[in-house]
């Protein structure tokens, strides 16, 4: 009986050890999944924008400037901009505009004033977005100079929401133009800032600021707009004017610059398509 009661209870603590050492497999293997899951990220959005400025002026101003005729290329650039999800257009001040808008029928799309027998030079400024856009604002510069008195260039405002989790705030705008400009320039820039601070600093949402600044890497006024934004940009060293910034605003999401290229650069029908190239950028916001 004494053998019999010990082999009993040998066997008993025989299987009580193989469950301690299953439980124990299978708490090691759960927490290695658990620990790869950990690493993916909680979202991820991937994107195409765009700044051009499209030259939509009267043929008046733009003689000489050896461009396509205006109902051709503004087809030809509302085609293209199909690839890009979110738009940014300066200079579109003419009613044939409505060319673009059509070609983008199924974009949402604010814009600042707009033409007509009160503003006969509107903003010129439009931001187009493959997704809803929750709030919109614009401003005219406070100071101006020059020609540029005459329209109400400025900035916009568009906050799209990309997806349930991922609301952008994106901003449009158009800098002054000519020379002895600077000091005007400046206070625009800080009438820029300030805006931002009131309506996007501290909301939470990511900020992209695109458009045609007038200004390039150096220049007392870029160099103002940089520090008093916080904003950064996607390319160091770049040429021209016309540029892309962006600030992740304490929102929680990191934004990567998967690629830029200046685009809409080669000639159609051997004539230009606007005296601006335009330049895009994929972005990739990854919330972790």
């Amino acid at each position: 009986m004494a053998n019999m009661s010990f082999k009993k209870l040998h066997i008993t603590f025989s299987e009580i050890c193989l469950i301690v050492v299953l439980c124990a497999s299978t708490t090691t293997l759960a927490e290695k999944d658990f620990t790869a899951e950990a690493k993916k990220p909680l979202a991820e959005y991937t994107f195409k924008v765009i700044t051009y400025n499209i030259c939509g002026l009267p043929d008046l101003i733009t003689y000489g400037r050896n461009l396509a005729p205006m109902d051709k290329r503004f087809k030809y650039i509302g085609r293209n901009l199909r690839r890009y999800d979110i738009i940014g257009l300066q200079e579109a001040f003419v009613k044939k505009k409505s060319i673009i808008e059509n070609e983008l029928g199924a974009y949402y799309q604010v814009h600042g004033t707009d033409t007509g027998v009160a503003n006969p030079i509107g903003s010129g400024v439009m931001i187009f977005s493959r997704w809803p856009i929750y709030r919109s604002h614009y401003e005219k510069w406070r100071k101006s100079v020059g020609p540029d008195a005459l329209s109400h260039k400025g900035f916009v405002l568009a906050t799209t929401k990309i997806g349930k989790d991922l609301m952008i705030d994106v901003y449009n705008l158009h800098a002054q133009a000519g020379g002895s400009k600077e000091k005007i320039d400046i206070d625009n820039m800080y009438q820029l800032a300030n805006a931002m601070k009131k309506l996007s600093v501290g909301d939470g949402n990511p900020i992209l600021l695109i458009g045609d600044f007038n200004c390039r890497f150096g220049d007392e006024q870029c160099s103002v707009l940089l520090k008093e934004t916080g904003v950064t940009n996607v390319m160091d060293g770049q040429k021209g004017v016309d540029h892309i910034f962006y600030r992740t605003n304490n929102s929680g999401w990191n934004i990567e610059v998967e690629s830029h290229a200046v685009v809409f650069d080669k000639k159609f029908n051997g004539k230009r398509i606007s005296d601006h190239e335009g330049f895009e950028v994929v972005f990739k916001f990854i919330r972790e």
